[in-house]
């Protein structure tokens, strides 16, 4: 791959990530910011369209810097592998929470002006856009889209110029379709008209965004255990009692007194629950690896595949059987993962396939660190899942790579070639 082509790859990538399932709690805030620049003039959705950009922009940069200081630490890093620290899963819940019950009028930001450039803000369309292109790269990178983790994964064995252009570039294709509605006058037709539906939209944004969180809250689940979640659901809920007091205060419904009474009970609360998640953060590792060693992990989609999990060891040995070989490269925060594997990998044809054709099927999990497997992934060029490989007998050194978005018919092909005699 040349320079020029991972580029194009990634900016193709960037834009095909729009119609990805990890972006879909995304759409909501694209299809609020359209709402409100309806009724707008052109130079108002423009500067929309330029705050989300920037925000997305400024986001993929801050990804690339972290990228290129902990490759220069000696860290193995992969495409939204952030996802794999609890602490990060518990803060970004936060912000969905905080999000949605400003959607429901709980509170209002009023904030320096300082950093009210990423605040979402009523009183401020451009800055909110801002907000949302920030949100959307977070909320995209549980999850690669078809061209984009070849261009990932060659950006991430270069210099770290090339890091940085490659992903200023699958930047660029995120935030290519919500430029082109705001600045190309032929698709302002497609904007909806402003109307009162749109203070009843603003409340089902709310929820969809606390759908997200609960989703957010299963993965924090994943990564620690009961007492986690346990902690984690007493955060939010002190989260939720200070934007409430907070928001009281702005409508005058409280005094200060009051609010001094409720903001010490506030800080009693939210300081054991922060203690506890730190408490979390660092007992979340040892016991996760135990988990994730110790049996077989089994997709939710289907039991009645026996995945086993991956060892190089596991692959030869079958090989040497005369058995073909499928590893799922997955991960609980890989959206698009669970998606493969509830549409096509469970399916009672791909299971029949399995057992007619002795397929071996290994589960690589990186639901948490695990450099072993991001050594592997880079083998084959990727720094982020889902990876797909298909062992052949009659091919022991190469394995078939199946795309990133799987069907029930391409994988039943795949074994059947797999498990054709030489």
């Amino acid at each position: 791959m040349t320079i020029f082509e991972a580029i194009l790859l990634a900016f193709v990538g960037g834009a095909v990530l729009n119609l990805m399932p990890c972006v879909l709690p995304v759409l909501a805030l694209k299809i609020s910011s359209l709402a409100r620049t309806g009724g707008e003039s052109s130079r108002a959705r423009m500067e929309h369209g330029l705050g989300y950009s920037l925000g997305i922009m400024a986001s993929m940069l801050v990804l690339a810097a972290s990228v290129i200081a902990l490759k220069s630490a000696g860290q193995l890093v992969g495409w939204g592998f952030q996802f794999q620290h609890p602490l990060f899963v518990a803060a970004l819940t936060a912000v969905m929470v905080l999000f949605a019950l400003n959607l429901f009028g709980v509170y209002e930001f009023t904030i320096p002006q300082a950093i009210s450039g990423l605040a979402p803000s009523e009183s401020s369309g451009t800055r909110r856009s801002f907000f949302e292109g920030v949100l959307a790269v977070v909320l995209a990178t549980p999850c690669t889209a078809p061209f984009m983790g070849a261009a990932i994964g060659f950006a991430m064995a270069g210099d770290a110029w090339l890091v940085v252009a490659v992903f200023m570039s699958l930047g660029a294709g995120l935030a290519s379709p919500f430029v082109l509605v705001a600045f190309v006058p032929a698709f302002h037709r497609f904007l909806p008209k402003p109307g009162n539906w749109m203070v009843v939209m603003k409340k089902l944004l709310g929820f969809a965004l606390l759908t997200t969180a609960l989703w957010l809250v299963w993965l924090f689940g994943r990564l620690t255990d009961m007492n986690g979640v346990v902690h984690l659901l007493g955060s939010l809920i002190a989260i939720a009692f200070a934007v409430w007091v907070y928001g009281e205060l702005q409508y005058q419904s409280l005094t200060w007194k009051r609010t001094g009474v409720l903001t010490a009970v506030l800080l009693s609360v939210g300081l054991g629950t922060i203690y506890g998640l730190s408490d979390l953060q660092s007992d979340a590792r040892d016991v996760s690896v135990n988990v994730a060693k110790a049996s077989a992990v089994e997709p939710s989609a289907n039991p009645k595949i026996d995945w086993i999990p991956w060892s190089e060891s596991r692959v030869q040995h079958a090989l040497e059987e005369g058995r073909p070989v499928f590893v799922n490269f997955t991960a609980d925060w890989c959206i698009s993962c669970k998606v493969n594997e509830r549409t096509a990998l469970s399916t009672p044809e791909v299971v029949a396939e399995v057992a007619r054709t002795k397929t071996l099927m290994l589960q690589a999990d990186l639901t948490r660190p695990e450099d072993e497997l991001v050594a592997k992934l880079a083998e084959f060029g990727r720094s982020g899942v889902p990876l797909y490989l298909v062992y052949s007998p009659k091919n022991l050194q190469k394995p078939r790579i199946l795309p990133q978005v799987l069907t029930r018919d391409m994988v039943v092909e795949a074994f059947a070639q797999a498990a054709l005699s030489p």
